[in-house]
Parts: structure tokens; C-alpha cells; sequence
């Protein structure tokens, strides 16, 4: 029987911490890893119409074990989900778009806005599933960077066996 002293079960519970640490922030960085790759498909699948779309593309760190690939553009969710017809788009955000676009002068930004907003308004907007479309295919090798993740934070507990 083997007899473990009091300064021995309190170096075990620190090698214990600091592998359990080693641990967590591998897969961190595994996750890390998968958001900035769903963030780069993104940028690839998005449509090209809008530059602002493709640069709010991020992926971002909440916590740890919690990363986030997101598009900050204020049309990112039209884009991504669609809008049915009988429905009225953000007139600000149209607006925004056509200034950008330099559709006309300036003294026909309200009037390019309100025909484009008629026209969603009238036929809706197809949606166009690219952030889905890109998680989709980063879930694909998903599973590999997360097993190679696990086996780089498990190596520490290897050594207390």
C-alpha cells in the first residue's frame, strides 16, 4: 500500500491544475482556430456586392472556450436569411448602401432608397445562406482540430501517471 504525505497530495492537485489549464487553453486555441477559418470561408462565400459585408466579417474571442465568427455589417442578416416580401427594409440601411454605391447625386439618395425599399418590399430578398454555408464546410475537419487540440493538452497528464 502505498502512503502519500500531505506535501505530495498538494503538488499532485497543482501538476493536476496546471495540466487541467494546459488543457483548457488548448482547446482555445483549437476553437480559436475553427472561428478565424469559418470567418475566412465567409469572406470567400459572401456575395461581393458590398465591401462593407465581406470586412465585417470577424472572428472573436468571448471567453475562454468561447469564439465567435460574425459579420458586424448592418445587412448582414438580410443577406444571410432573406426578408419575404410585404415587408419593409431599415430605409437607413438602404440609404447607406446607395450612398455607398454612388447610385445618383446626392440629392437622390432618399428617392434610389425609397425604389429599392419598394422593390424588397414588393419581390422580397432570396436569401443567401453564406455563413452557413462556411460553418458547414469548416465542420467538416472540425473534428480534427479539436482531436489534435485535446492531444497537444493531454500530453501533460501523460507524465502523471
Amino acid at each position: 500500500m502505498n502512503i502519500i504525505e500531505t506535501g505530495q497530495v498538494e503538488e499532485l492537485a497543482d501538476d493536476w491544475r496546471n495540466h487541467y489549464m494546459e488543457m483548457v487553453q488548448a482547446l482555445d486555441r483549437g476553437l480559436s482556430r475553427l472561428a478565424i477559418e469559418t470567418a475566412r470561408q465567409a469572406r470567400l462565400q459572401a456575395p461581393a456586392f458590398t465591401s462593407d459585408l465581406i470586412q465585417g466579417i470577424q472572428a472573436r474571442r468571448i471567453s475562454a472556450l468561447e469564439h465567435i465568427a460574425e459579420s458586424t455589417s448592418g445587412h448582414a442578416a438580410a443577406v444571410e436569411d432573406g426578408r419575404k416580401k410585404g415587408t419593409w427594409p431599415n430605409r437607413q440601411n438602404i440609404r447607406d448602401w446607395v450612398r455607398l454605391k454612388r447610385f445618383g447625386g446626392p440629392e437622390d439618395v432618399d428617392r434610389i432608397a425609397f425604389l429599392v425599399s419598394r422593390k424588397i418590399f414588393r419581390k422580397g430578398i432570396k436569401p443567401n445562406r453564406y455563413m452557413k454555408r462556411s460553418v458547414d464546410h469548416v465542420l467538416k475537419f472540425a473534428s480534427v482540430i479539436l482531436s489534435n487540440a485535446t492531444t497537444e493538452g493531454a500530453k501533460g497528464l501523460e507524465a502523471l501517471k
